[in-house]
């Protein structure tokens, strides 16, 4: 049960688990994947706190927060790539995208790059400016691969801390792609 109130979280969001975790000799419970959710909807409740404070309100954030606020998207129906595998859920997922905001959301090491690449690819409209936030490193790594070798160079701008970044995610970042383009006088040293 997940709300945005609560009298023991002095007003921010809480996140209630049924059946009650329990851990064995009576210690703390890691929520792992669950805490890491609570953290994202907190800030995504923050943000739209904010956000309304000065500029109204926004109908993503609010689709974020209240799915049943979904806006239609608009989907492209390509062929699938050769290449890159896709499973029967992943499939799924990529040909029922109907929204204008979706999210693509499980726990390590069940296919979301995969997913995510084969929307880029697959569904996205020709000409379509993409954004892919990721909170762990090495699924930009993942989804950074899969693009270069489907779109090559130049398409593809990764940012990110460069020392946590992988070889591939760092090639597109903007001061590798500065340094590749651009005449040596036109890139300062600082």
């Amino acid at each position: 049960v997940v709300g945005q109130k609560d009298s023991d979280t002095q007003g921010g969001p809480y996140l209630r688990v049924e059946p009650p975790l329990q851990s064995p000799g009576g210690g703390g419970v890691n929520l792992g994947y669950i805490g890491s959710y609570k953290s994202e909807l907190s800030a995504l409740i923050d943000l739209a706190d904010e956000y309304t404070g000065t500029h109204g309100s926004s109908n993503v954030l609010e689709s974020i927060l209240q799915p049943a606020l979904d806006s239609p998207g608009e989907y492209a129906r390509r062929g699938y790539r050769e290449g890159v595998g896709i499973n029967a859920s992943q499939r799924r997922a990529v040909d029922g995208l109907k929204y204008a905001l979706e999210r693509i959301q499980g726990p390590p090491g069940t296919g979301k790059s995969t997913t995510i690449f084969h929307i880029i690819t697959t569904r996205v409209p020709a000409g379509a400016t993409v954004l892919v936030t990721c909170s762990r490193n090495v699924a930009v790594e993942s989804i950074a691969q899969k693009l270069e070798a489907a779109t090559g160079e130049g398409s593809l701008l990764v940012v990110g801390n460069e020392a946590r970044l992988g070889d591939t995610a760092r090639r597109h970042t903007l001061a590798a792609q500065l340094d590749w383009r651009a005449p040596p006088h036109l890139i300062k040293a600082s």
